[in-house]
């Protein structure tokens, strides 16, 4: 059996690379375009959805276009684990 401490040293590595492959796949993503259905609006302002591939993106809208499939260029990180999209 391993120590406790042992055992939360390695989580915390894992939960370390794992965050740090998702960002780099974000990164990748800058400039690319997605279909994106609007799913719900935030208390900030921005409406939110996802990619066909289950990427989280945040959009700034001029009204509701919640339930609809827009067209989204994606031009920014975002550091709450979210892509920023702007509509094309």
């Amino acid at each position: 059996h391993l120590d406790k401490k042992i055992k939360e040293e390695r989580c915390k590595i894992m939960i370390e690379r794992a965050e740090a492959i998702r960002r780099d796949f974000f990164k990748k993503q800058l400039g690319k375009t997605y279909g994106i259905i609007i799913e719900s609006k935030t208390d900030s302002g921005y409406y939110t959805g996802h990619t066909a591939n289950y990427i989280p993106v945040k959009i700034k809208l001029p009204l509701d276009l919640s339930g609809s499939l827009v067209n989204v260029k994606i031009i920014e990180l975002s550091d709450e684990d979210y892509l920023i999209g702007e509509i094309i």
